[in-house]
């Protein structure tokens, strides 16, 4: 062989060595990325499995305490409690029962009921200690009667009234005892001691002085605003039968008397405060919108005037002018009894009381609450200095 031929053949071989080599390394690549893709379908299905066991299990707790609609309220969040027994709104608040902490059966089974009249539903561990130390038992001084779940019904920033056993035999007992136990708060008060009780003595009163029956759209818009602000007491004064003690201008009984619209009347007195804030909206009566603002107003103390005296109401007679022209004789007053139609301390309107069974059920409620829901922010505070009770809780 010549050393031409040698010379040509040994490159040839090193080159195929070569090639050899790189397409041994490139099969080793290969299974190496075919091993890695494995590997990561094995992880991400073990991750999949996980992920998926921690949904059932978290499908588990929700099952346990919202399948039925019914809220868990953690006894540790000072935000949740004060939103369901501080705020006012209407709630059925039921003991968890047995180690799942699920709700009562009763409770689950009337949440259509409830929701269908505006009432939330919730469930909470009523042996836990609350914030302030105390359990939902101790706080609420609730009984724990044996055989019986132990139930409650909040509303109104009010404390929680217990549910008797009697009451929780069917759902719908349930539901209708909660339903009359969640009424708006609007008061006919027929006395000072009533007026006092309902209105003057509360955080936030709105008078409504009306000398003649209201429009449905009246009621409905006082239904609308009562609804969002159940801590509001709303009291209806006719100033054809009572005369308020106020001392603010447009609140004499002449000028309610001539008054075509109903005159609002917005009080406000702080806690520990002997002293009661006020103001007037007379005119064309607001819309729910703008009404609801005015309460907002008033109880953050927002265009009030401070009252010389506490506010108070008197009940008219129609023969207080005759009375006081000529004083009567004792003996004659002692011997003739007073008149049936005349009460002494009376002053309510029959009209008013007439209509006090549809003031409910205005198809226009509704309606207003819906647009009062779109015009509120979400993060809006419902409590109106409730102090004591929420001082206490938290």
């Amino acid at each position: 062989m010549s050393a031409q031929q040698r010379t040509t053949r040994g490159p040839s071989k090193a080159h195929g060595l070569k090639e050899h080599r790189q397409k041994m390394a490139e099969r080793q690549a290969k299974r190496q990325d075919k091993q890695k893709q494995k590997q990561l379908i094995e992880f991400g299905v073990r991750a999949a499995v996980t992920i998926m066991a921690v949904l059932v299990v978290a499908a588990g707790v929700y099952v346990a305490f919202f399948a039925d609609n019914v809220v868990f309220i953690d006894p540790k969040d000072d935000v949740q409690l004060k939103d369901v027994f501080l705020s006012g709104a209407p709630w059925v608040v039921g003991c968890a029962e047995g180690k799942s902490g699920k709700a009562p059966k009763v409770l689950s089974e009337s949440t259509s009921l409830l929701a269908s009249r505006g009432i939330r539903a919730g469930v909470i561990d009523c042996s836990a200690s609350l914030p302030s130390g105390k359990s939902t038992l101790k706080r609420f001084k609730l009984q724990d009667i044996k055989g019986s779940p132990t139930i409650m019904v909040v509303a109104n920033g009010k404390k929680p009234i217990q549910i008797m056993p009697g009451y929780m035999k069917t759902s719908k007992l349930l539901a209708s005892f909660a339903v009359a136990k969640t009424k708006l708060q609007r008061h006919y008060p027929t006395s000072n001691t009533q007026f006092q009780t309902l209105c003057a003595r509360k955080s936030n009163c709105v008078i409504v002085a009306a000398n003649r029956a209201l429009s449905s759209q009246q009621e409905a818009i006082i239904n609308a605003v009562a609804d969002k602000r159940r801590k509001t007491s709303f009291v209806h004064v006719n100033p054809f039968k009572a005369q308020l003690n106020l001392g603010l201008k447009g609140t004499k009984v002449k000028e309610l008397q001539q008054e075509a619209e109903p005159t609002l009347i917005f009080l406000h007195r702080a806690t520990g405060s002997n002293t009661t804030q006020a103001k007037v909206h007379a005119g064309t009566f607001p819309s729910a919108s703008e009404f609801l603002k005015l309460v907002d107003e008033t109880a953050s103390n927002q265009g009030l005037s401070s009252l010389k005296y506490a506010p108070a109401i008197r009940a008219l007679r129609t023969n207080e002018k005759a009375s006081s022209k000529s004083k009567p004789n004792p003996k004659t007053t002692a011997k003739t009894p007073a008149s049936k139609a005349e009460p002494t301390d009376s002053f309510e309107d029959d009209e008013m009381v007439k209509e006090r069974e549809r003031r409910l059920r205005m198809e226009q409620q509704d309606d207003l609450i819906r647009e009062l829901d779109e015009d509120m922010d979400d993060g809006e505070d419902l409590d109106m200095e409730d102090d004591e009770e929420e001082v206490e809780m938290m």
